[in-house]
């Protein structure tokens, strides 16, 4: 009989939600099947395994699960199959679900269906029982961050602990992109900006650059990227996930847009799998309101370096009008990368931005 138990799906949450059940109660299930799906503050995962049999599901979805929690069974064919016993029970069962480690504790105080009701939560938890028997009298007002925005907080928190970040800021003018841009539109209908073209710039610097690519190992080494994969701050109203596009050099504009426009579209539901949200080596933060003038990223655990890229800006000179420009930040990890390096760095994306006839190049790339 062997458990489905909810595997250890990274080191930020300490539980997360079962999303669903793949195969119905009492149906059989095969060998190496993905059985459930869960779900952890920034992504989807599944839950795969090894021997397969007849299905007997002890979680309902929606329900809170823990690493090592058992969900679920698997019987052999033909063996009788028990039905899961209720972890708790109400005179309104569908209103509100409490967790294993919270029922033990309402059992051990005697804590009343009305009290857990009165919580106003789907879901009741082992800490939200905690603060009952704790007898808070907080009575203002409150509201969940969710779990994307406290997985924000912890990588934040966790980011602003470990390292030491320094910033550094300077203005691109934009006028050869949008030149450029305005004359590959007219000529192939192919469309661009700033974040693309930045993508790919990434991409081509990795080699004269190495340390911004780089990932702390200890206080004398570090390590160093085999290949560029960009991770790209994406926020539709859902909470903020960075998808990462992976092996950028040499990726055509067009190709980096589809697959931008596609983490666009999938952030409106929020569901990316856990291997597109790691693995980044370089970051980007999009913060191209037309009035955000600048904005200081903090740096990714496991990376050295995060840019900014800004919204666009215009500016009157005598001779050229009105000019555009966007400002670019760069947080990076002073251990690593010291005030020169990280200049050169923005010097170096900066000359390729100023450059129509290298935008242009990179513009008339085609795939392999």
């Amino acid at each position: 009989m062997p458990d489905i138990k909810v595997p250890r799906l990274n080191n930020n949450d300490d539980s997360y939600i079962l999303v669903e059940w793949l195969f119905d109660d009492g149906r059989d299930v095969p060998d190496g099947a993905v059985v459930a799906a869960v779900e952890t503050a920034k992504a989807v995962e599944d839950i795969v395994v090894e021997t397969g049999g007849v299905l007997r599901c002890d979680t309902k979805p929606g329900q809170e699960c823990q690493p090592g929690d058992v969900i679920g069974r698997l019987f052999a064919d033909g063996q009788d199959v028990p039905r899961p016993v209720p972890v708790h029970t109400t005179t309104e069962p569908e209103a509100f679900t409490v967790t294993g480690p919270a029922a033990a504790l309402v059992r051990e105080h005697g804590i009343s269906d009305a009290d857990l009701r009165g919580l106003g939560k789907a879901i009741v938890t082992k800490g939200d029982v905690q603060a009952l028997v704790a007898g808070g009298t907080d009575h203002r007002r409150t509201e969940e961050l969710g779990r994307n925005q406290a997985a924000v907080a912890a990588t934040v928190t966790e980011s602003h602990r470990t390292i030491p970040q320094a910033f550094a800021m300077l203005r691109i003018r934009a006028t050869a992109l949008v030149e450029q841009r305005k004359a590959a539109r007219l000529a192939t209908g192919q469309v661009f900006g700033a974040l693309e073209l930045l993508v790919a710039v990434l991409g081509d610097l990795a080699d004269d650059h190495p340390l911004l690519y780089a990932a702390w190992r200890d206080d004398t080494s570090i390590y160093l990227a085999e290949d560029v994969h960009v991770g790209v701050t994406v926020d539709s109203g859902n909470g903020l996930t960075i998808p990462v596009l992976r092996s950028v050099t040499g990726r055509s504009l067009s190709d980096i847009g589809a697959e931008l426009d596609s983490f666009r579209q999938r952030s409106t539901t929020g569901r990316f799998r856990g291997d597109e949200l790691t693995g980044a080596t370089i970051s980007v933060s999009l913060a191209n309101y037309n009035d955000m003038v600048a904005s200081v990223p903090f740096v990714q655990p496991g990376q050295v370096a995060m840019l900014s890229l800004c919204g666009m800006q215009h500016e009157w000179h005598p001779e050229a009008g009105r000019v555009p420009y966007f400002n670019l930040g760069l947080s990076y990890d002073h251990r690593v990368v010291n005030g020169r390096g990280a200049a050169q760095f923005l010097r170096a994306v900066k000359s390729v931005f100023e450059d129509r006839a290298a935008i242009q190049r990179i513009s008339e790339r085609r795939e392999p």
